[in-house]
């Protein structure tokens, strides 16, 4: 196990390098690679849903469906760390504030709220398979 976390850090640390120098290709390839170690721990779970949803914000030609979708994925994230006491860690949340802001410029306040909500109802595997869903796109 602990063997799997080290691998689920490393691929959703290069995917947020991958992310940040707006290398799209390779930010999915390692999201992709880094999905079954992901669900090792609720906190690696975590931050791959916000690297997907950062990569669905980012990548060209997402709009609005992306925006949608990562809504759905940022309320997953929100349930989760309530329901699991674990807390995602400050880097996380500002980033997380950042592409929120992006993701409110493609759509209304009242749409993120209502998608937010409904992410919150998802299930660990229900946003784990949209995740890769939206990252085999």
């Amino acid at each position: 196990e602990s063997e799997a976390i080290f691998l689920a850090i490393t691929k959703l640390d290069l995917a947020e390098i991958a992310l940040a120098e707006q290398d799209f290709q390779q930010a999915s390839k390692w999201l992709e690679q880094g999905y079954l170690n992901a669900r090792v721990h609720i906190r690696r779970t975590m931050v791959y849903l916000c690297a997907v949803a950062g990569y669905m914000l980012l990548a060209p030609g997402g709009g609005k469906d992306a925006a949608i979708q990562a809504a759905r994925l940022y309320g997953t994230i929100q349930a989760l760390e309530e329901r699991s006491g674990v807390a995602l860690s400050p880097y996380y949340h500002h980033l997380n504030q950042l592409r929120v802001r992006f993701a409110l410029q493609q759509l209304t306040k009242q749409e993120w709220e209502a998608e937010f909500m409904a992410g919150q109802q998802w299930s660990v595997e229900t946003a784990l398979a949209q995740a890769i869903i939206e990252i085999r796109r």
